[in-house]
């Protein structure tokens, strides 16, 4: 009952694995009932032993068993005190195993390029649209100092703005070379040669978005060409879940038009966060009361039941307390 209270939960990894356990307690359930019973009586009708007569046995004094309780009486308050030291691990760092250094590598080339490689991706039809909104999350930025975004890009910022004056201005330069060129023939040879090299680069042609690399179009616009992606990158590290949270749940209040879907790695992070932060209360709260229930239905008594979970009860409480001592923290597992 305690698994399979699991599967009420929107994460799949929970279900699945409520799922898979009960499923096994069950069988091991059934085992124990059935054959095992067999199994004893097998053994002891064609393997028969001479059974031992049972020694002396242990009766603790009252002045032990009292020195025990009050042990488990202080120990149970020094839990309670040591209960809010124990925190919920976020980074995923944490998670990869011990010789994969695959994420160190994204984040030592992210550092490297001084960029997140972890951006959140507006989704939206057509260019005009993405390269709209990419403004506008750029303005944004440039107005909101605590945002955690650190700068927005579509297809069109790979296009430069304003070519028009800038091709103007460059060949303004490349007729004052020309105005100049009898001075520059004075020039020692080496010189000279920079110099004829430069007018070669003062005579642009305009450029459009066909002149892009198929690559940088694959990349925001896919393959048959059909939508244009927004790539919003983080000015911190998503490899934290708390940022990723705050970082996604900023994007998602974003005043992005009608029909724009939001996805990328981040994203998948942070509901997934969401969903065992939203879940796990849940899971664990119905598991208690079914098995509360199912103890009290075996005993008919309330003040059974209650004895049979103060063991269970107090155990997690000196748990959680030496998680807190220990500076231990709970993860995804």
């Amino acid at each position: 009952a305690v698994f399979y209270a699991m599967t009420i939960s929107d994460f799949a990894g929970f279900r699945h694995f409520g799922i898979i356990a009960g499923v096994g307690i069950v069988i091991s359930f059934v085992i124990v009932l059935f054959v095992q019973p067999s199994l004893i009586i097998f053994v002891e009708t064609y393997f028969p032993k001479k059974r031992k007569p049972l020694g002396k046995t242990f009766e603790p004094s009252k002045p032990l068993i009292y020195a025990i309780i009050g042990a488990g009486v202080l120990f149970t308050l020094f839990s309670l005190t040591q209960i809010p030291k124990a925190k919920f691990n976020y980074n995923f760092m944490d998670l990869q195993a011990k010789k994969d250094d695959s994420i160190a590598l994204a984040e030592k080339i992210g550092a490297h390029f001084g960029v997140q490689l972890t951006p959140v991706v507006f989704m939206t039809d057509n260019r005009a649209t993405a390269a709209e909104l990419a403004r506008n999350i750029n303005e944004y930025i440039a107005g909101n100092p605590k945002t955690v975004f650190d700068f927005a890009a579509s297809i069109a910022s790979h296009v430069p703005k304003n070519q028009e004056e800038k091709i103007k201005t460059l060949k303004e330069i490349d007729e004052s070379l020309v105005k100049y060129q009898p001075i520059i023939q004075k020039l020692d040879a080496e010189t000279k040669t920079k110099m004829e090299s430069l007018r070669t680069q003062l005579h642009p042609t305009p450029f459009s978005f066909e002149d892009l690399p198929d690559g940088i179009k694959d990349q925001y616009e896919g393959k048959d060409r059909t939508l244009s992606a927004v790539f919003v990158y983080p000015s911190v590290r998503i490899l934290d879940g708390e940022m990723a949270k705050k970082f996604v749940a900023e994007a998602r209040h974003f005043p992005a038009p009608a029909g724009v879907k939001l996805a990328g790695e981040a994203v998948i992070y942070a509901d997934i966060l969401n969903i065992i932060e939203r879940d796990t209360p849940v899971a664990v709260g119905i598991s208690t009361l079914v098995v509360f229930l199912l103890v009290l239905l075996h005993f008919r008594r309330l003040d059974h039941a209650l004895w049979v979970h103060l063991p269970l009860g107090i155990g997690l409480l000196w748990m959680m307390g030496m998680m807190g001592l220990g500076h231990l923290k709970f993860n995804f597992f």
